[in-house]
């Protein structure tokens, strides 16, 4: 498909503004490197096209969350694994997610001040 499978939207007086965050949700056993592909694209975009400092993205296994960023230094668009994060699917996965709270801290720093 031409979109991604998941977008965060910014709104200003309640109209649209930009759309700060591509993910792609898959439900397999390993991460599919075309969706990385895509989600680099879109975060590229969206960065050029309206002047951020940076986007985010992210790419789902089961389980698991992979957080990026694109950040253009010296004319050269970086992208950069920023966060692995556990999503809770039952009770006992709590713990795990606690201790990713690092990464969420990071990522939610991140979307305020550079997004």
């Amino acid at each position: 498909s031409r979109r991604p499978d998941y977008v965060s939207d910014c709104h200003y007086n309640r109209e649209f503004d930009f759309t700060s965050m591509f993910g792609e949700l898959k439900h397999l056993n390993s991460y599919d490197q075309l969706d990385l592909y895509r989600i680099a694209y879109f975060c590229q975009k969206t960065m050029h096209e309206n002047g951020l400092k940076m986007s985010l993205g992210f790419q789902t296994k089961r389980d698991k969350m992979r957080f990026f960023a694109m950040q253009e230094q010296f004319g050269i668009d970086f992208f950069i694994e920023i966060a692995n994060t556990h999503v809770p699917l039952r009770r006992n996965d709590v713990r795990k997610m606690l201790l990713d709270l690092d990464g969420y801290s990071r990522l939610s720093y991140l979307q305020r001040n550079y997004c």
